[in-house]
């Protein structure tokens, strides 16, 4: 079950300036979240996990995509809410596919 204060809960306290200005649209989504039949991951209390890390003013481009890790091990679903990243308990997903598709990767 989808709700804006699950949603908001962890983001960084720069971004709730944002999310007041596109709460309407923000809820609309919701409600069609929860009335719809699909499972969906990340878990709701992860999908704005990337904005705890960081305040809008950090921002110098963005990458949308499908976070790709749809399995569920244990009852815990790999989709965590940060792109090239699995909860602890799965096994790591190795980085050479991506070391061999982008030019300079690197990992810190």
């Amino acid at each position: 079950m989808f709700s804006y204060d699950i949603l908001i809960k962890d983001v960084n306290e720069e971004w709730l300036p944002f999310f007041e200005k596109t709460k309407d649209e923000l809820y609309l989504i919701i409600n069609e979240l929860n009335s719809s039949k699909t499972t969906i991951y990340p878990e709701s209390s992860n999908i704005f996990r990337s904005l705890k890390y960081f305040s809008p003013k950090d921002i110098k481009l963005v990458i949308l995509g499908q976070d790709p890790y749809i399995n569920i091990e244990n009852n815990i679903p790999q989709a965590c809410g940060l792109a090239f990243s699995v909860p602890e308990c799965h096994k790591k997903i190795p980085p050479k596919n991506i070391k061999s598709t982008i030019l300079y990767f690197k990992l810190y």
